[in-house]
């Protein structure tokens, strides 16, 4: 039974990989065999052709016939070129080379050198000998067509796959056919037999012995177009299938319009055709030697073309071909010498608006070949490294513009473009500068700090605002003021960023701010910062001191000028063999002796003392005292047996025990 063949559509530089719709065995692989795309890592499925972006049509390239582990061990195969000939094996200094390796065979094709086109072919033995072959189709660029029929023993498919970057083309056709019974395949072409000649060759392969199937395959060079038939005739009975290959007319009324700076649009009007299903438009340029670019439009509706990138006073020829099945002959050429690109639009004025806008004006350049849409104005700070803004379109005939939301006090570089119909840009003009107007700061001086200088000054320090809050050259305004007495103080025209308050009265509290300046007027103040002025304290009021027998008792009365910034007391006691010292809280102003020698003068020191340092001594004198006598005594008897002894003495101070004797009187006779 003779099997269909299905087919796909390549458009590309590509390998074609004639595959069939059964079991990997009828892809002309042993059993668990399979292809593999190196490039894009995968198993290709059946039924299906490759363009060039799948398997890197843009790169090298590489197919591997593989086989299950152990299949066929390392018994892998060769890859034939078209004509019969072995592909070099282990070599990559040809176009095409096979790569054998233990369960593969790779063919792999030089994207750069990919001249070779036709059916390559990969012979695959098993351990029987037998051999299975996959035809690859490798055409630069492919369509196809294809056509079934039905005939006695099945079906007979085509497949016809064409180029369409090689002048004459070059496609083929495919049909199958049974080997058993034997079965004569022959070709025609509007009915005229078709046999080997100098633009066609007849080649056939064994697919696959199991279900007895052969590839009849027909290669045909130049711009055949016809109904071509292929026959099929056997014991079992006969058949045929055929396919109508179109060659299209040349397209009409090719035009060229230039519709920007190196851009050109060419149209055209398409042949009648059925069977239309695309068109390539050349360029070929004659200045500076003769160079042929082609685009391929896979698209039967298409009825233009961009090209870009064209080069001013250079001569292009354009022409057109439409193809079907194949590529028809080129239209007539259209000769285009492409004009200069007009000048940048002139006289670029720029003119500072505000402080956050800079007014904008031109003239337009003459522009007789193209179809002005609008201007484009660009932007940017003169010393940014960043890339332009864009201010937005400017539709015509306007010539100026307001740039709005610039930064104060800015210096910028400002040029202007044409934009034509299309969105194709002209020549940028030179750059001009402008700098916006300068504005009050937007913000207050940072970091504001206060430190005291000696006892009467303090020294104020600060840091700019942000730079994009400044708004223009700064100067500073201080001001102070006290927080007891009506002492203030507003300085202006600072230009650095401290400065030192001087002759402040001491013991009092301040707060100073500062703000920035420009020209335009003074920005917000910082918050009040606070600080306080400290000298050495006067001397304590009322000093006293009383001696007792073995101490004496200090006390005091706060200076006079503190104003609460005390933070101790000193105190010294001197005498002549000891000398004492002790340092209180603010709070406390007396102060107890103890531990002094018995009838010794001393002489005791105090001063008040601040964060400065201590004020002057105040000093007083005074000595110890003897022991006193008892006074007032007295006895009183109790019982039989006691009695009780009373007595006074004055001052109560120093006393650690008395001593009391007794003893019996005369009349009692006893002690």
């Amino acid at each position: 039974m003779m099997q269909g063949v299905c087919l796909a559509v390549v458009a590309a530089a590509c390998f074609v990989v004639l595959a069939f719709p059964c079991t990997a065995q009828s892809q002309g692989l042993p059993s668990g065999g399979y292809l593999y795309s190196e490039t894009l890592g995968e198993v290709l499925p059946n039924n299906s052709f490759f363009s060039a972006a799948d398997i890197g049509g843009s790169q090298d390239s590489t197919l591997d016939c593989r086989v299950g582990q152990g299949e066929l061990d390392n018994d892998i195969g060769q890859w034939l070129f078209p004509d019969g000939t072995e592909v070099p094996t282990g070599t990559v200094s040809t176009t095409y080379y096979a790569l054998s390796n233990p369960n593969r065979i790779e063919l792999f094709r030089k994207s750069s050198e990919a001249s070779v086109q036709g059916v390559f072919t990969c012979n695959i033995p098993d351990h029987s000998g037998q051999v299975y072959t996959l035809l690859v189709g490798v055409y630069s660029s492919a369509v196809y067509e294809a056509s079934a029929g039905p005939v006695v023993a099945g079906a007979i498919g085509f497949q016809l796959l064409t180029d369409l970057t090689t002048y004459p083309p070059v496609f083929s056709l495919n049909c199958s056919s049974s080997e058993s019974p034997a079965t004569y395949v022959a070709w025609s072409r509007d009915g005229r037999l078709l046999e080997d000649a100098s633009n066609a060759s007849r080649s056939q392969y064994l697919r696959d012995p199991l279900s007895s199937t052969y590839d009849n395959m027909l290669t045909v060079t130049g711009r055949e177009g016809g109904v071509y038939v292929c026959w099929a005739n056997n014991t079992r009975g006969s058949g045929r299938a055929n396919i109508s290959v179109e060659v299209p007319s040349p397209p009409e009324e090719i035009g060229v319009e230039v519709i920007g700076i190196g851009v050109v649009r060419v149209t055209w009007n398409a042949p009648p055709s059925s069977s239309l299903r695309g068109f390539v438009v050349s360029l070929r340029s004659t200045t500076g030697g003769s160079s042929m670019n082609t685009s391929v439009l896979p698209d039967p509706t298409a009825r233009g073309h961009m090209w870009e990138g064209l080069v001013g006073r250079a001569h292009y020829e354009f022409s057109v071909l439409a193809y079907a099945h194949l590529p028809g002959e080129w239209s007539a050429v259209t000769n285009l010498t492409l004009p200069d690109a007009p000048p940048a639009p002139a006289n670029l004025r720029a003119t500072p608006h505000s402080s956050v806008s800079i007014q904008v004006s031109w003239d337009p350049s003459p522009s007789p070949l193209f179809q002005l849409q609008s201007y484009m104005v660009h932007y940017s700070p003169s010393s940014s490294s960043e890339s332009c803004a864009e201010a937005g379109s400017v539709p015509t005939p306007v010539t100026s513009t307001l740039l709005r939301g610039l930064e104060e006090h800015t210096l910028y570089n400002i040029s202007v473009q044409e934009v034509y119909t299309g969105g194709y840009l002209g020549t940028l003009s030179a750059p001009v500068q402008a700098m916006t107007f300068s504005d009050v700061p937007s913000a207050p001086p940072q970091s504001l700090t206060a430190t005291p200088v000696g006892v009467s000054g303090v020294l104020v320090a600060w840091g700019p605002p942000a730079c994009a809050q400044r708004n223009g050259p700064l100067s500073y305004t201080l001001q102070y003021q006290s927080s007891t007495s009506s002492v203030s103080g507003n300085v202006t025209g600072i230009t650095s960023t401290d400065y030192t308050i001087s002759d402040l009265e001491a013991f009092n509290s301040y707060t100073v701010r500062v703000a920035a300046c420009t020209t335009n007027g003074t920005g917000p103040f910082t918050d009040a910062q606070g600080f306080s002025i400290v000298d050495v304290p006067g001397p304590v009021e009322s000093l006293e001191a009383v001696g007792h027998v073995l101490s004496a008792e200090l006390s005091w009365q706060p200076p006079l000028f503190d104003s609460g910034w005390l933070e101790a007391y000193e105190v010294q006691c001197i005498g002549q063999s000891k000398s004492l010292f002790a340092r209180l809280p603010e709070y406390i102003t007396s102060y107890w002796l103890v531990q002094l020698d018995l009838l010794t003068p001393y002489l005791l020191r105090v001063r008040a003392v601040t964060a400065v340092g201590g004020g002057g001594w105040r000093e007083v004198s005074t000595s110890t005292r003897e022991i006193g006598e008892v006074q007032n005594v007295t006895a009183v008897g109790v019982d039989l047996h006691t009695v009780e002894v009373l007595w006074v003495w004055l001052p109560l101070v120093d006393v650690s025990h008395y001593e009391v004797t007794y003893s019996p009187s005369a009349d009692n006779g006893g002690g």
